[in-house]
């Protein structure tokens, strides 16, 4: 199945869209494992957890002033959520040796930022709000980024449904999809990593 922002809306209705629609960092590794993604991270596992627990991590990290992730393994690839952090973006290419990873994310003054890194490598890096793919030199890229549900060059201002876009553009490139039911039934490694 090739996803688009359609595919995605789902993710900030309801229960779901109160853990992501003001602050979230979603990275999606390429065929690893969720006890690989935390070793390479350096984070420390500190209980299982399932999804309604995983909605609890902003509380987590404004109690202990410790950066905290959700990480599952996902139909042999891995997602890690997090809610007021970044580790998952800013550790990205370490996330992606051998292998590839998409992380975007959001913040509650609607600064946004995804990139694809593939074994060390940054391969694609935009700004979701805008998703303007005139500059993607890869004409592969532009097409998923298009595709996905990012605006073109034609239109000025920013993407409707951004943050969508962007799940959808993360699952085109890694393979690693989300459903709901994936979201909602994966058993979660919570581990936390001390800020820097």
């Amino acid at each position: 199945m090739v996803s688009t922002v359609d595919d995605y809306a789902w993710l900030f209705e309801g229960d779901n869209g109160g853990f992501l629609a003001d602050n979230y960092c979603a990275t999606l590794i390429r065929r690893t494992t969720s006890r690989e993604a935390v070793r390479r991270i350096g984070a420390t596992v500190v209980q299982t957890a399932t999804f309604p627990q995983v909605t609890t991590l902003e509380d987590l990290e404004q109690e202990a002033g410790m950066s905290y992730l959700a990480v599952a393994d996902v139909g042999g690839n891995v997602l890690i959520l997090e809610a007021f952090s970044t580790v998952g973006f800013e550790r990205r290419e370490e996330l992606s040796r051998g292998t590839a990873v998409a992380s975007h994310f959001m913040t509650v003054n609607r600064a946004t930022r995804f990139s694809y890194v593939r074994d060390g490598v940054t391969v694609l890096d935009f700004e979701p709000f805008y998703g303007d793919f005139r500059d993607v030199a890869d004409p592969e890229l532009a097409t998923a980024m298009r595709e996905a549900g990012f605006r073109g060059p034609q239109n000025d201002g920013p993407t409707d449904r951004y943050a969508e876009a962007a799940f959808a553009l993360a699952d085109r490139l890694t393979g690693a999809g989300l459903t709901r039911e994936t979201l909602e039934r994966s058993t979660y490694l919570h581990a936390s990593v001390p800020e820097r």
